[in-house]
């Protein structure tokens, strides 16, 4: 499913048994997150994120209502190192092969 638009919602999180939820004025949304939200159940938070089904939210960031807006990574830093992991194996998987053939 495409994503929707920027949704920008303040809430209580809540943890039910299928994940995250933000509850905001009886309306409940799931949340899809990075790890790192834990300490803010059961707190009042702001969600900036894109609607991705129903009641769906995947999360660009979720910080305490009484707190500033934290700055966004804009370098992942996880898929940046994957990737040089990768491509580090098929360069060595190639540079093998090489000598093999030789």
């Amino acid at each position: 499913m495409p994503l929707g638009s920027e949704m920008n919602l303040s809430g209580r999180l809540n943890e039910k048994k299928h994940g995250l939820v933000l509850c905001v004025d009886g309306a409940e949304w799931k949340i899809i997150t990075q790890t790192g939200t834990a300490s803010l159940i059961g707190r009042d938070v702001n969600v900036v994120g894109q609607r991705t089904g129903f009641n769906e939210i995947i999360c660009e960031a979720v910080w305490p209502t009484d707190e500033p807006r934290p700055k966004l990574r804009a370098i992942k830093w996880e898929a940046l190192i994957v990737g040089a992991l990768v491509l580090g194996g098929y360069a060595a998987m190639l540079g093998w092969l090489i000598t093999a053939l030789v």
